[in-house]
């Protein structure tokens, strides 16, 4: 297995890529970056081939399908039944699926690359879920991973929000907060949906070298 670390890369403009176009990422710098540097790892990867791809924890869409546009044969599976509904809604695509289901419904053995993209620091037992992928994988096979940066600035402000989605009553004010604000999460439909561990890039090395002791960075 292989976990490809991002490359530098130029900054990634508003409308500067087609397959900007099919995500809500696309007016988002953060996002959009993120999008960005995925697709450069795909390709990468995948070195001209088709692909199967397989994404974990998808949310409303706005990864899969825009990945989906660049050919690549992609599952996307999600928990939240929601978020799989708006996301079926949204797919132009027939290389794309979306599946209402668990990590433990899907064989990972059975793709090219497995996509984990800001899932990780919201699942309380994530130890087991990355055991489960590493154990399941293909030896040639591609894991990419994105978390935000737990000690960041933006995550250390969002504290207390977390800390409030832990209660219904705390999901709802910071809902109508972010109402209030004018703002909206870009990436799933389920607002109930905590921080619950702060990574930093040395512990999640080793978390890979754990389940893998083999693995390449």
């Amino acid at each position: 297995m292989q976990i490809p670390l991002p490359e530098v890369q130029q900054y990634v403009r508003e409308n500067s890529e087609p397959y900007l176009n099919y995500s809500e990422f696309n007016k988002s710098p953060s996002h959009r970056v993120r999008l960005a540097c995925i697709v450069q790892m795909l390709d990468k990867a995948m070195a001209g081939r088709r692909g199967k791809i397989v994404e974990i924890g998808c949310g409303v869409g706005n990864i899969a399908i825009p990945i989906a546009s660049l050919g690549y044969d992609v599952t996307a599976c999600d928990i939240h039944e929601p978020s799989i509904v708006k996301a079926r809604q949204r797919n132009p695509f027939g290389n794309l699926q979306f599946i209402h289901a668990s990590v433990d419904r899907l064989n990972p053995g059975e793709y090219d690359a497995v996509i984990l993209t800001e899932v990780l620091e919201h699942v309380k037992n994530y130890r087991v879920m990355i055991g489960l992928i590493a154990r399941s994988m293909k030896k040639e096979s591609t894991l990419i991973i994105t978390v935000p940066n737990g000690w960041g600035i933006t995550e250390l402000l969002c504290r207390p929000s977390y800390a409030l989605k832990q209660w219904p009553a705390g999901a709802t004010l910071v809902k109508i907060i972010k109402r209030l604000l004018k703002t909206a999460d870009l990436t799933t439909a389920n607002l109930a949906t905590p921080h619950l561990h702060f990574f930093t890039l040395p512990r999640l090395m080793k978390l890979f070298q754990y389940h893998h002791p083999n693995v390449n960075f």
